[in-house]
């Protein structure tokens, strides 16, 4: 009966600390998670809060492939809760650039993709952004592996908003950056990469030991 009052007592306090937790996190809007094949014509919003940033890079549209888009984008990594990567892109067309319908990223499959837009505080050397530069919907390929950000009007000498993909990879990889119009501009850029999980390298440790003592013991039987 004493055990049970003590359980009870410990469920309240631990209901009282969730709700003081609740009332004191900030209030932000979710980004949209998309599954392979998935799509929306609402993508969230996010903030920076509770992300640290891992890297930076940028660099000129079109490096790999010089379509009919110029400008330049710059990628920003944040690492967040357990170590998960969120993956953020800007995009600033040039004067004489053609008008960017979608930017596509990659490769992101395998991994779960929650997509959006950045709000309130922005990442190191990122512009506010233009009035045509919001993307009107966003999906994600069938096979999963690219993440397209669609718009209906982002023209020369602007720039696009802050455009976030917030995956569970833990690590980076080579990826590209594709800016389209009649053309592909494609651009280096970062992208998720698979590493082995500590329960996978527990199991798969486990499973050695347990070979090498059935080849300990296979060789006991045999020599006895």
């Amino acid at each position: 009966m004493i055990m049970l009052k003590h359980i009870r007592r410990l469920a309240w306090v631990a209901s009282v600390a969730i709700a003081d937790l609740a009332l004191a996190a900030p209030a932000q809007a979710a980004l949209t998670p998309l599954s392979p094949g998935g799509s929306t014509s609402s993508p969230g919003t996010t903030t920076l809060s509770g992300l640290t940033l891992v890297t930076q890079i940028s660099g000129n549209l079109g490096t790999i492939f010089q379509g009919t888009v110029s400008g330049t984008c710059t990628e920003w990594v944040y690492s967040g809760a357990g170590g998960a990567l969120t993956f953020m892109y800007q995009e600033e067309l040039s004067a004489t650039s053609a008008e960017v319908d979608t930017v596509a990223v990659s490769s992101y499959a395998g991994f779960t993709t929650a997509v959006g837009t950045l709000t309130g505080t922005l990442p190191p050397g990122a512009t506010p952004v233009s009035s045509d530069g919001t993307p009107n919907a966003a999906n994600v390929s069938a096979d999963g592996t690219t993440v397209n950000f669609q718009f209906t009007d982002f023209t020369k000498n602007s720039e696009s908003a802050v455009l976030v993909v917030a995956t569970n990879a833990t690590a980076t990889t080579a990826g590209f950056l594709s800016s389209i119009d009649s053309l592909a501009s494609n651009t280096h850029a970062l992208a998720p990469s698979a590493v082995p999980e500590p329960s996978t390298m527990a199991i798969a440790g486990l499973g050695a030991l347990g070979m090498i003592g059935y080849g300990l013991r296979r060789r006991k039987v045999l020599g006895a």
